[in-house]
């Protein structure tokens, strides 16, 4: 008995007839990642806005709420903001920043609103 020597084109895989199947999945794969990494850093980005936005209103509202009526703790011994010098001062502190802002004194309280647009 004589063996024939098996050829390549003989040993064909079983599934011959699907090429370029694992092609349109690598394809499909990539994008899928690619849009994935997008979203992954833009919503860093927005993480990251939103706390720089965070961040300076607390600030302002610090250096406002540090403008105490000296006057009135003098004669009284109570603690009580000055709202004129409570305002300009949160206001000072977030001229440097170019952002939209809108700070409100009322009683012993500064509240301050900070909008940051942050570009994609």
């Amino acid at each position: 008995m004589s063996r024939q020597p098996h050829r390549a084109a003989d040993r064909r895989a079983p599934y011959h007839h699907e090429q370029g199947q694992v092609t349109a999945f690598v394809v499909t794969f990539v994008a899928a990642l690619i849009l994935m990494a997008g979203l992954v850093l833009d919503g860093g980005l927005v993480l990251a806005a939103k706390r720089r936005a965070i961040n300076e209103a607390e600030a302002a509202a610090r250096a406002g709420a540090q403008q105490v009526a000296t006057d009135t703790y003098r004669s009284s011994g109570r603690f009580v903001l000055d709202p004129a010098r409570a305002r300009a001062a949160a206001i000072a502190y977030l001229a440097a920043t170019g952002d939209h802002r809108t700070v409100s004194v009322s009683g012993d309280r500064v509240a301050v609103t900070v909008q940051i647009t942050q570009p994609m």
